[in-house]
């Protein structure tokens, strides 16, 4: 046999005992796949969380927006117009 054909059977098969070892958990230890489930989690919870809060704000900015609205429509009600001359107990 060619020695090309024999190295790429080698490489061929030490790959499928990797990949083998890798399915069933002992080339990388369970307790490492455990350990990411659960950051996984916690950062799941988290996304969640951030998400409730990012809705939350939003809602508070339209209140606000419209409190501000508001407030300059009681203003243009109460500005003085230009022309008259208005005294200190009048813009009370």
């Amino acid at each position: 046999m060619d020695s090309a054909i024999i190295t790429v059977l080698i490489n061929a098969g030490v790959a499928g005992v990797v990949i083998l070892l890798m399915m069933f958990g002992w080339l990388v230890p369970k307790w490492a796949y455990s350990r990411l489930e659960d950051e996984n989690r916690d950062l799941r919870e988290a996304l969640r969380l951030e998400r409730q809060r990012n809705a939350e704000i939003g809602g508070t900015a339209g209140i606000t927006n419209q409190l501000i609205g508001a407030l300059v429509n009681l203003a243009d009600e109460r500005k003085p117009d230009k022309g008259k001359n208005f005294s200190g107990k009048d813009l009370s």
